[in-house]
């Protein structure tokens, strides 16, 4: 192999790796069994870390996150609207599940 192409491949191959994105990952520990991944799945964790572009998730969102009935205390909120309003005065909603977890897909909504 030419000595330009191998250090364009070397280069390459260590522009992918992010020691601080992994190590967000690996800190949110592994899936709990009793939930599908999903929608449901994760609550009180910090979604735009998986699904935020950088992986491991392949639904990349805009926006996710988990709403309590009162602060301080795990009681989902289910049902709830989410408004989101960029800096240009869009608007999307997105509506809780049963966990409390809400989300907008990067694409329905680009702030």
């Amino acid at each position: 192999m030419r000595p330009a192409l191998l250090l364009a491949t070397c280069m390459a191959c260590v522009a992918c790796v992010d020691p601080v994105h992994d190590g967000a990952v690996a800190a949110l520990g592994p899936e709990d069994p009793a939930v599908a991944v999903g929608p449901r799945h994760r609550a009180d964790q910090p979604c735009l870390v998986c699904h935020g572009g950088a992986g491991p998730a392949a639904l990349e969102l805009s926006v996710g996150g988990t709403i309590h009935l009162r602060e301080g205390e795990r009681s989902p909120a289910d049902g709830v609207e989410v408004v989101v309003r960029d800096a240009r005065g869009r608007e999307a909603i997105a509506r809780t599940n049963e966990t409390g977890n809400f989300h907008l897909a990067r694409g329905a909504f680009d702030p």
